[in-house]
């Protein structure tokens, strides 16, 4: 299914939902299809003239969105289309997260998966200092799963929007100017070092696991330095 976005900022929802504009009749629609259509009309239809506009309230997040988010924009910067981009973030992210509940004592050192043990020779696309196994699908290039099956964007879209809720399209501006900055292998070399610069600060021990905090906007502007 594609979702017609009538009522919502052109530019902001190509922006935060990857949107595209038919040249015929000027409306804007997006490739997620039917798992994240009513999330999509939430965002569009009932923000009014509040969307896009940078909102005073804090936003309070955990981690694992904050850098799903930026790996997608990243991958977008690197050329891959939204929903490969997606589908790669949320490997970044699922890498990450395993990592630290390894460190944190949460799960075995010698419990990975097999997203971190490729079996074989299999392509990858590097990432964020990640080598994300992917496979052809008639969509295009994914992100694999563990099991070998293609990973879901519109699952990773509806999840990522679920997190920031109507500031999706302030955070995700502020990461594309950030982004823009470096150029694009640059980009993909010290992308995590920059997450790490803006990311929400939580508790380094078991107490921060799935913590939320404030991600601040200012942080990522200046995350370049």
């Amino acid at each position: 299914m594609i979702v017609v976005l009538t009522d919502c900022d052109p530019v902001a929802a190509a922006r935060s939902t990857g949107c595209t504009k038919n040249r015929l009749d000027g409306k804007y629609t997006s490739n997620y299809g039917d798992s994240v259509a009513s999330l999509l009309r939430l965002q569009c239809g009932e923000r009014g003239p509040k969307w896009g506009t940078m909102a005073t309230t804090p936003i309070r997040v955990n981690r694992a969105p904050v850098l799903t988010l930026w790996a997608a924009v990243v991958a977008e910067r690197l050329g891959h289309p939204p929903e490969t981009a997606l589908s790669l973030a949320s490997a970044v992210a699922g890498t990450a997260a395993r990592a630290k509940a390894r460190r944190l004592g949460l799960a075995e050192e010698h419990a990975g998966d097999a997203a971190d043990r490729p079996a074989g020779p299999r392509r990858t696309v590097r990432l964020l200092g990640r080598e994300i196994p992917v496979v052809e699908t008639p969509d295009g290039l994914l992100a694999a799963e563990p099991d070998g099956k293609a990973a879901k964007p519109g699952a990773v879209a509806a999840y990522v929007a679920r997190a920031f809720g109507e500031r999706l399209a302030d955070v995700r501006a502020v990461m594309e100017t950030l982004a823009a900055g470096p150029a694009p292998e640059e980009l993909n070399r010290i992308g995590f070092r920059l997450y790490e610069a803006f990311r929400p600060e939580v508790p380094s021990d078991v107490t921060g696991w799935g913590a939320k905090a404030v991600l601040d906007l200012d942080r990522i502007r200046s995350a370049a330095g």
